[in-house]
C-alpha cells in the first residue's frame, strides 16, 4: 500500500510479473482490510507507526504472525 501516487506506480512497474504482490494506492488507515487471511509487510512512516499498529492489533481477523518460509 503506497499513498503517493508515483511511487506506486513505479512498485507496480517493478513488480508486475510477480503475481504474490499487489500495490494499491490508498491510504492504510482508511482501507477495508480483508476477511481473508492476510500478512502485512513494510516501511511504516514513523509519524504513522502508532496508529498503523494499533489498528493492525485491533483489526479482526487481525493479520497473519508468520511469514511462509520458502523451500531451500
Amino acid at each position: 500500500m503506497e499513498f503517493d501516487g508515483a511511487l506506486a506506480d513505479g512498485l507496480r512497474a517493478r513488480f508486475v510479473s510477480d503475481d504474490r504482490v499487489m500495490i494499491v494506492r490508498s491510504d492504510f488507515l482508511r482501507f477495508r482490510l480483508p476477511d481473508v487471511p492476510y500478512k502485512v509487510l513494510g516501511n511504516i512512516p514513523f509519524n504513522r507507526t502508532a496508529a498503523i499498529v494499533r489498528r493492525l492489533v485491533q483489526a479482526d481477523p487481525p493479520p497473519q504472525d508468520r511469514l511462509a518460509r520458502r523451500p531451500a
